[in-house]
């Protein structure tokens, strides 16, 4: 899954200095699936991919526009990004995909 992560302006968040990435999903009710093994593929453009498994896309929470967060750690500073109604799932076929 490739994220755009993007500053408070609206412009793309420079990662150059990125000390790590996790990214978290609304999972299985009311718990987080945390995904720490996040590649950052642009960092000037603040492009990343988080690879979800086919057992951790099982356990999502069904539903669109559901929100999910990155937190991005540079230096002794943590931000947090929030993705509004940026992750949709659904069942098809008695198994969840994301859209």
């Amino acid at each position: 899954m490739k994220l755009k992560i993007i500053n408070e302006f609206g412009n793309p968040l420079n990662l150059r200095n990125c000390d790590g990435i996790t990214v978290k999903f609304p999972y299985m009710g009311d718990k987080i699936l945390e995904k720490n093994a996040v590649s950052v593929l642009d960092m000037d453009q603040g492009i990343v991919d988080v690879k979800l498994s086919d057992f951790d896309i099982q356990g999502l929470n069904v539903g669109l526009g559901q929100n999910f967060k990155a937190e991005v750690k540079i230096g002794d500073t943590v931000l947090t990004v929030l993705f509004a109604k940026g992750l949709n799932v659904e069942l098809n076929n008695d198994k969840k995909v994301i859209l």
